[in-house]
């Protein structure tokens, strides 16, 4: 079932974009651990903030470097380790799909930059990297508490409460290419199939 949107512009950002989603369910079959994931989808124009990040090794990572476009693909979540909501699906996500996201010739790179950076220092992010078996194409960053909420703005994920973040993944094949903007609960065999799409240049189909 297709469902047109308009969504509110956020900075930095062009958002009146096409959104479609699967099916509403009811709310029990919503709950079943094992009901479908749903999500909507959204082209997206963002720009990076010139700020710097911490990766997990406490080396400085330009933002608009570590997103260059000629770099290749890229798969951006925004997370923190304590978190108990989204959070491990959206990771369990790039866990499980790592090897098909990141393999080949033009394999993605998997970003996860961290909104609790008070907690998530890269001592921590290291361990939690290992926890989900990081391959060497999986980064997590963390950063200066300003900029990670510049970052967070720039990005639309925002929200003054952490606990209550969107749970959001981007997608990017190229540097000129808009955002592809999943809100929701994704699982891998879907974020494996929409990278593949944007890679095939069909970006019309969606979950």
């Amino acid at each position: 079932m297709f469902r047109f949107v308009a969504l509110n512009a956020r900075p930095l950002a062009l958002m009146l974009v096409a959104v479609t989603a699967g099916p509403m369910l009811p709310a029990a079959a919503q709950s079943r651990p094992n009901a479908p994931a749903r999500y909507t989808s959204a082209r997206v124009n963002y720009r990076a903030p010139d700020v710097t990040l911490i990766d997990m090794n406490g080396d400085s990572v330009s933002l608009p470097e570590l997103l260059d476009g000629e770099a290749g693909p890229v798969v951006l979540q925004f997370i923190f380790t304590a978190c108990r909501s989204s959070c491990p699906s959206l990771t369990a996500a790039l866990a499980s799909g790592q090897k098909q996201l990141t393999g080949g010739d033009d394999g993605a790179r998997l970003i996860s930059i961290s909104i609790d950076p008070a907690t998530d220092t890269p001592a921590r992010l290291r361990k939690y990297a290992e926890e989900h078996h990081a391959g060497p194409r999986w980064s997590f960053f963390t950063g200066d508490p300003e900029d990670i909420v510049t970052v967070q703005k720039a990005f639309g994920v925002y929200h003054e409460n952490m606990l209550r973040h969107p749970p959001t993944t981007l997608l990017r094949t190229a540097g000129d290419q808009p955002w592809l903007r999943l809100d929701g609960i994704i699982k891998a065999t879907q974020l494996v199939e929409e990278l593949e799409s944007l890679r095939g240049g069909d970006g019309s189909q969606r979950r």
